[in-house]
């Protein structure tokens, strides 16, 4: 048996993974399997039956659709075993002050972040990736002037070239089902 989630080990979701499996003991018999985004476990569903699975609620695909999309959608083969609280990691706008091009790299469900903070900034110049480590290593590696990604993962790149523009430390409610 196992149970899915975000990965990698450097997601949100991993973190929350260890929280359940500490407070939920049936979790320690399952074993962990990582997908490369929520759509991922989404789209193979019917493959998992016995399964966990572990989701944010805040959780957004890049198409807009949602947690509660999903929630009402695949209802009927997921049956919610419980929900807990389990706050993200900090999470941190930062602007790459070397780049001058308005294009932002992020998860699609900080999007209300960086409207809100930034409404400047052009909807066509916001690219989404499936995790805030993706965000950040793109961020690093390519021609971006924003992104929001996990603070932690980003001091050790952290200098004179970066700005932070906001520092936010969220609460997250995060969904435990089995897959029937």
């Amino acid at each position: 048996m196992k149970i899915h989630t975000l990965g990698p080990e450097t997601t949100d979701s991993y973190s929350a993974y260890q929280y359940a499996k500490i407070h939920f003991p049936i979790i320690k018999d399952y074993q962990l399997v990582l997908h490369p985004s929520f759509q991922d476990i989404y789209s193979k569903i019917a493959r998992y039956h016995g399964d966990l699975f572990l989701v944010p609620v805040a959780y957004r695909n890049s198409d807009g659709t949602n947690w509660t999309d999903y929630n009402l959608i695949y209802g009927q083969q997921l049956s919610i075993i419980n929900c807990f609280n389990h706050p993200l990691k900090q999470m941190a706008l930062v602007e790459n002050q070397s780049v001058n091009n308005g294009r932002a790299i992020i998860h699609p469900s900080t999007i209300g972040i960086l409207n809100r903070e930034l409404p400047s900034v052009n909807k066509d110049q916001i690219n989404f990736v499936t995790s805030k480590p993706l965000a950040l290593s793109t961020f690093l590696q390519a021609d971006y002037q924003y992104a929001i990604f996990s603070y932690p993962d980003f001091k050790p790149y952290d200098n004179d070239n970066y700005r932070t523009l906001k520092l936010i430390v969220p609460q997250m409610i995060w969904c435990l089902y089995q897959i029937k």
